[in-house]
């Protein structure tokens, strides 16, 4: 393996492992922050409006708790009941608004990615009816089916989230303010892009680990600021040879947390791919609209997404696909104990597969369980299972 030389990722891991950190820099600079609840949710819109975007992951709420306790239950009866119709991240992120660990955000808007955060948004809007102080917060309702009717539908929704953010900002959103919003969104997606092409190489020339870091802090940092911390990596085979050993597409659940992918790298694994919603993909790249708002609601409207709100066999086709053009060895499917969508895709994607294998393994949020991960790949490894 040649020797690497990601130095140019320690920055971009910091922004990824404690975002709250970038909140508060950007907060001191006079830039207001909007928690994103979601991939679904248009960050170019949030730009737009003068404010910063910044993704929340249930494992990264904290500034003052260490990974491993965010789930433990601080909360009263009021709360354990109230998250008793939560997914266990959605009812992290309750929690945490209603303690007050929230406290380096100004807003938070919710993305309809799953039932779980619908069910967040009418639980907040209860509590602040009942005079509950919260942070302001708002809803965006993403439509996935493919009809005019549903991008009439997203195009309004888009707007009225506009105006919600222009009014927690105090600026003016404009047409040009959108369009340098979307041409930004665009430059950093083709260089997520680069960056992630060089994993299909045979070796891989990038880690997945490291591509995820990327992926995870191009939703936290400003992106003027990403793309210039980028520029190293654009110019230079900065993590030289990966390395040959077995290579995995993952699909499944949401993997907000970089060690499902460090676990896999440390018995040689190489990942190469992915369709979850923290990946670099998954996001689509609509034709330029004349109007810009046409070109962010379609990015959204047509991205691949997450499984709980894609058609299941376009999202399953488009997995089998990417997997074969990225000469996996193999599909490895993760998926949360408490998230069903994913688990409904497995059939029909070892159908097109074929030959190629569908390693499965379901895990809890919260826990750690790296045999579990090592069993479910044991058979695409050489020599002994144990790790």
């Amino acid at each position: 393996m040649r020797a690497s030389s990601n130095h140019w990722l320690q920055p971009l891991r910091s922004a990824y492992e404690e975002p709250w950190l970038v909140a508060e820099r950007l907060r001191s600079q006079g830039t207001r922050v909007v928690g994103v609840l979601g991939w679904s949710v248009p960050r170019e819109l949030i730009v737009a409006a003068g404010l910063a975007p910044v993704r929340l992951s249930a494992r990264r709420l904290y500034n003052k708790n260490p990974i491993d306790e965010i789930g433990a239950c601080r909360a009263d009866d009021r709360l354990a009941r109230l998250a008793a119709v939560l997914s266990p991240p959605t009812a992290a992120v309750l929690q945490a608004l209603l303690d007050g660990s929230l406290g380096w955000l100004d807003a938070l808007v919710i993305g309809r990615d799953n039932e779980s955060h619908t069910r967040l948004f009418y639980i907040l809007r209860e509590l602040a009816a009942q005079g509950e102080r919260l942070l302001p917060f708002a809803f965006f309702d993403l439509l996935r089916l493919p009809y005019r009717t549903s991008a009439i539908y997203n195009r309004r929704q888009a707007r009225e989230l506009l105006c919600e953010l222009q009014g927690w900002s105090g600026r003016v959103a404009d047409a040009g303010r959108l369009a340098w919003a979307d041409a930004q969104q665009r430059e950093l997606q083709s260089a997520l892009g680069r960056l992630a092409s060089l994993r299909g190489r045979v070796p891989a020339a990038l880690s997945g680990s490291a591509m995820l870091t990327v992926a995870g802090a191009a939703q936290v940092l400003p992106g003027e600021e990403l793309l210039e911390m980028l520029a190293p990596a654009q110019t230079h085979d900065v993590c030289g040879d990966a390395g040959g050993g077995p290579r995995v597409f993952v699909s499944g659940s949401g993997l907000d947390d970089l060690w499902f992918y460090r676990v896999l790298e440390d018995v040689g694994v190489n990942v190469v791919g992915e369709d979850h919603e923290w990946g670099p993909a998954a996001l689509g790249q609509p034709s330029a609209a004349a109007d810009p708002l046409d070109s962010i609601v379609d990015r959204y409207h047509y991205a691949p997404g997450g499984a709980a709100r894609a058609g299941l066999s376009e999202r399953v086709a488009l997995t089998a696909l990417r997997a074969r053009s990225l000469h996996a060895d193999a599909v490895l499917h993760i998926a949360f104990a408490h998230d069903e969508a994913p688990k409904w895709e497995c059939a029909e994607l070892q159908a097109l597969l074929g030959d190629m294998p569908l390693l499965r393994v379901q895990l809890p949020y919260w826990e750690r369980r790296p045999q579990m991960l090592l069993d479910a790949i044991a058979p695409i490894l050489e020599g002994p299972s144990d790790g």
